[in-house]
Parts: structure tokens; sequence; C-alpha cells
């Protein structure tokens, strides 16, 4: 696209964000409640997920964002009557925080994604991903990965059931990779991890360009 030389160093500096200090994080605390995190806008599917709370009536699901489309808005209109379906809207600061506490899984049905802040969000809050997106392999290495699922996703309603069950059924193996998911975020994804490369990108640049 800029026609770099094939020589030109390319930094690659993940996206920094906010974490949790992990101790602060109680596992005695995480409920059997799955969350979605976004916008409830057609490229993300949330019907998807109404359709599976359906089916799964013992675990509370946790729509974490707004509907941006009026279609959207009377698509999702019959699963607000859900009892186990909760829309909670926008939510930022110690809401936002109690619900990733609280919660077990993190459950995205988009078309397609880059890496979402909401899976480096939720990981380090020990939450496991259930996807059929598979950024840098995030969703394969910390949850299931039902594979890429087209269309307007009706069919895979078991797949992901799978995946949740497959998560909260084996408690030992959710606690280790979860462990791992927040290491894993705190090493590559924390501010003070960011702002070292940066700097060091700085650093090198100014000393290429006074030579």
């Amino acid at each position: 696209i800029y026609h770099l030389p094939a020589h030109t160093p390319i930094d690659f500096i993940p996206n920094p964000i906010h974490i949790p200090d992990p101790d602060t994080i109680d596992f005695s605390h995480k409920k059997t409640q799955v969350v979605f995190l976004g916008r409830l806008d057609s490229v993300k599917r949330p019907w998807i997920i109404g359709e599976i709370a359906k089916k799964m009536p013992k675990y509370d699901f946790y729509f974490a964002g707004d509907c941006h489309e009026q279609v959207m808005n009377n698509i999702m209109a019959p699963y607000r009557k859900i009892s186990n379906c909760h829309f909670l809207g926008h939510i930022e600061g110690k809401e936002k925080d109690q619900l990733l506490r609280e919660s077990m899984i993190l459950i995205n049905t988009s078309i397609h994604e880059a890496i979402p802040v909401s899976f480096l969000e939720a990981l380090s809050y020990g939450l496991l991903i259930v996807s059929n997106r598979n950024p840098d392999d995030l969703t394969s290495q910390f949850g299931y990965y039902t594979q890429q699922i087209n269309g307007n996703g009706y069919t895979s309603i078991n797949e992901f059931i799978q995946g949740i069950q497959s998560i909260i059924r084996n408690q030992k193996s959710y606690y280790e990779k979860a462990q791992q998911a927040m290491s894993y975020v705190h090493t590559v994804h924390s501010i003070e991890h960011f702002i070292q490369n940066i700097r060091q990108i700085i650093i090198d640049e100014y000393n290429n360009t006074a030579k």
C-alpha cells in the first residue's frame, strides 16, 4: 500500500488496554453468565445469542451495548422478553467492571472482526471466549472456536451452545485457561508495555535521524 522498501523495519505494537490487578479477580465470585460486549448492530448478529439463550434457560446472558439501527431494534425486541436475557445498554466504569468480574464467558457472533478490544478486556478479567472469529488464535487458545460461520448464523446455535457448556462444565480447565489469559494480556497488552515500546521506537528513530 505504502510502497515501502522490503527491508523497512516495522514494529508490532499491540493495543494497550486498562488491565485490572490480577490479584483482585476473585474466581469464587464468578457466575455462570455469558456476556456480549459491543454494539447490537447487524454485523454483530446478536440475534444468535438470543436464540442460544432460549435453549439455555439456566444461564444468564448479558447484552452490554446499544442498537444503532432501527431494524435491529425490531429484531432484538422479542429477545428482551426472555427472562434470562438482560439488556444493559452501553455501560462503563464500575458497572462494566463488576459485570466482567462476575462473568465467565464472553460470546462474540460477529460476521467479521480484527482483534476486538472486547476480547482483550474480557481476557484480562479471566473470561474465556466463545466465538466464530479467532484473531491471533485468541479464541482457540483461551476459549472455544466454532470455526467461521457465515450468513445469518441460525444453523450455528448448537455449536455455540456446545462451546459454552464445554467451558462451564470443566471448571479446572476454565480456571487454568483464565489464568493464562490474564497473564497473556498483562504481558502483551498492558499500557506499560505499550509505553516502553513506543518510547524505544522514538529513541531509535531519533538516533537514526541524528546520524
